[in-house]
Formats: structure tokens, sequence, C-alpha cells
């Protein structure tokens, strides 16, 4: 099995998990890292030479400040042996319905070269995504605006803390030229958090739903921004430019705000989503959480039901994996038939459309999501 790719779908690959699998066992915890070795090489053939060294690498891993650091200071052996280190402590051991499919290495080259020359970011690497390798084979991506830097740090999110540089002017236009030239049909842009900006970012966002529309009149947009620091007059910015869809997760239950994303506030959030199903201009409103943080499934319940009071006809929930071995331990792998189970309760409570799985992420499959809430 190629770098814990199974090219089946995440039921048959819950139908065939034992505990008592040994095999799966050692597959689960190699699957682990490749959401993090993934994001600095070019293509599944690296990718498998480095699984194979890490699995017979013996050597002791080098200290190194964080994962970023240790993907461009050490040699081949070394990261080997450092993931070797990680699978064997058993950190990133993963069940087998949390593997990804078997990307096309052509789809993804063409669309990593389009986003290259555009010199844009994704949230897909950034953000060490699962589905990164299935989603540019469709040749499409989640656009990461506003530079690759975030004013915040959370807990769970793999994109970079720092003092970010100031907005491109000229991104929304190498942004829709990316999006055209990818042949698009469903276009989603996000953001890291832009506390220095008086506008969050709002204003960056407007011109780029505004370039997407004047070169794709035809394509859906759909927008994730921050909580704005609830400015509503700038929120008020970002729908007035007309997205299809708005977009702002909550990412997990409020208990667990201030371990999960201290900056944030769950109330705030559920302001933002309110605001933008009163003012939206008839545009679907969505949001999205993790599980397998420590929450319950009656704090779930509660959180779906927050969201639809709150004015969400869209809802995605998918397992928590750790970015790094600095960022928040998972606490539970979550069963595919929880997640069925959410989706039951989703469905429920009114929700138009709920996806819920191991591997759902905001963004994953979201034109999808945009026809089960028109009916369509």
């Amino acid at each position: 099995m190629l770098f814990g790719f199974s090219g089946k779908s995440a039921g048959e690959n819950a139908a065939e998990n034992t505990d008592g699998d040994a095999e799966g066992d050692a597959e689960g915890a190699i699957c682990g890292v490749y959401f993090s070795a993934l994001a600095d090489l070019n293509d599944l053939e690296a990718g498998a030479a480095t699984v194979a060294t890490a699995a017979a690498a013996t050597a002791p891993a080098p200290e190194v400040g964080s994962r970023k650091d240790a993907h461009l200071a050490l040699s081949q052996n070394d990261f080997a042996a450092f993931l070797s280190r990680t699978a064997s402590e058993r950190a990133f051991r993963i069940p087998r319905w949390n593997k990804a499919f078997s990307p096309s290495v052509h789809g993804s080259a063409v669309t990593r070269r389009v986003l290259q020359r555009e010199q844009l970011h994704t949230v897909c690497s950034s953000a060490v995504c699962p589905n990164r390798g299935e989603c540019h084979a469709h040749g499409t991506a989640t656009f990461l605006i506003l530079g690759n830097s975030c004013t915040r740090n959370c807990r769970f999110c793999a994109i970079d803390h720092g003092r970010p540089e100031p907005p491109d002017p000229s991104e929304p236009q190498r942004l829709a030229q990316a999006a055209r030239d990818l042949g698009l049909r469903h276009i989603v842009i996000t953001s890291v958090t832009r506390d220095d900006l008086s506008d969050g970012g709002a204003s960056h966002f407007a011109a780029c739903i505004h370039e997407v529309r004047r070169v794709l009149p035809l394509a859906t947009i759909e927008v994730l921004p921050s909580d704005l620091g609830g400015n509503m007059a700038a929120l008020a910015v970002i729908l007035k430019a007309g997205p299809d869809v708005f977009n702002h997760n909550i990412e997990t239950v409020p208990r667990l705000y201030k371990t999960v994303q201290p900056s944030a506030n769950y109330r705030r959030s559920l302001d933002v989503l309110h605001y933008a199903r009163e003012h939206g201009q008839g545009c679907h409103v969505k949001s999205g959480m993790m599980v397998g943080l420590g929450e319950t499934p009656s704090e779930v319940r509660q959180a779906l039901a927050d969201l639809k009071e709150a004015g969400c006809d869209m809802v995605t929930i998918g397992q928590y994996l750790r970015p790094t071995l600095e960022h928040l331990p998972v606490a539970e792998f979550v069963s595919p038939g929880r997640f069925e189970y959410y989706e039951k309760i989703g469905r429920e409570l009114g929700l138009a459309s709920v996806f819920a799985g191991p591997l759902v992420r905001s963004s994953y499959r979201a034109a999808e999501a945009v026809m089960a809430a028109a009916g369509k």
C-alpha cells in the first residue's frame, strides 16, 4: 500500500478494520505522518521512498524546533528517522478508515504548476490537508489569500503563525487567472486571520470575489473568512460582493475553545453566521467543525442545533488529525458509525446539507454540498 493510500471508500476500509490487526497498526502509524511529509514531497514516488526509509530507519531523531524546520534542515535519512520515531511512539496512529484516496499524479501536477506560476497559496498545502491529492487530481483547490502567516496561533492548525506581509493588490487577478486556467466551476477562497488589518481583510475578499466573477461569471464562489474580530461592518463588505456561499467554521464545541482556539469566541462565530444569514442576499450559510478533540456526542448535537438556529443550511464535520507534534494530540478517532449519527442528527434538525466523515474538511466536495443544499 503506497503511503497509506488504500484507494477504497471509508466504509470499505472500516469494514476491514480489526483491533488485532498488527499490519493495520503498522500501516496506521506510518499513515499518520504522511500528511506532514506530503507537504514537501513533489510526487508519490518520493513519498513512497521516504516511507520505506522511515520504516527501516533506526537512528535516533534529531531535536528540531518545528516540523517545518525539520523539512528544511534535515537530510532525507535524518527526516526518515524522525518519521520513524513518531511512528514507533504511535503518536500519529490512525485507523484504516482515515486513509485518503490515491490521487492522480498528472492532475495534481497540473494544479501545482498553475498555483506556482501564479504564486498563490492554498490551504490544501499550508494546512496539510489529507484530501490534497484527491482535490488536486480533480482540478480543485481552496485558495488561501492575504499571505501565509496568521496573526493567531490556534493549537489545531498547521498554518504558520507570525507577522504577515501587507495584502498584495495583484492577488485577486492572479487568483482569477488560476481559477480560469484550472477550469474551476466552484471556487473556494479562504484566508489566514488578519487581526492586524482594520477590516480583517474584508476588502481584499471582496476584490477577489469581484475579479473571479468578472473572469468566470458562471462559477459559484465560496468564501471562508475569519470572524473578523466581530466587525460586522467589515463582514457586510464581503457579503455585498455577492458570494454564493458564506462559510465560517466554529471548529469545535464551546467547552473546548480555550484549549483549541483561545483567540476565538464561540458566540462571536455564531453571531457572524447569523449576520450572514440576515444580510447575505440569499447566499448559503455554512460552517464546519472537527471531532476527536475530546467533545461528547451531546455537545456535537447542541453545536449542530446552535448552527441551525444561527441560520446555517450547510455543515461539515471531520476528524481532527494532528499536523505536527507541536499541536494538540488526537483525543479519539471517531468511528464511521458516529459520523453517520451526526449526519442523521443534522438532517433531523433541518440542515439542508450535512457532510460528516473521517476525511471531510470544510471545503471538501464543496460544489456537491452547494448542489445538495439547493436540492439539485
